[in-house]
């Protein structure tokens, strides 16, 4: 069964589970760890983004310390 309007192209059921685009399988289950992995992942979006900020800060320090010993 085709699902309406176009931002359900390629998406179909069959036998009760839903069929992504890609062929990628859904039963009405797996809608429980989905909102866990849309938290973890923006979590992870977060920590990343702090590491390459301190990755900066740790960088430009050692930069200024090299600078310093070398003057």
């Amino acid at each position: 069964m085709e699902l309406p309007g176009e931002a359900w192209a390629g998406w179909c059921f069959h036998g009760g589970t839903l069929y992504s685009p890609e062929g990628r399988a859904f039963v009405g289950t797996d809608s429980s760890w989905w909102s866990l992995l849309i938290r973890r992942a923006a979590m992870f979006d977060q920590m990343y983004r702090q590491l390459q900020q301190e990755r900066v800060a740790l960088h430009s320090e050692l930069d200024a310390r090299g600078a310093a010993c070398s003057g």
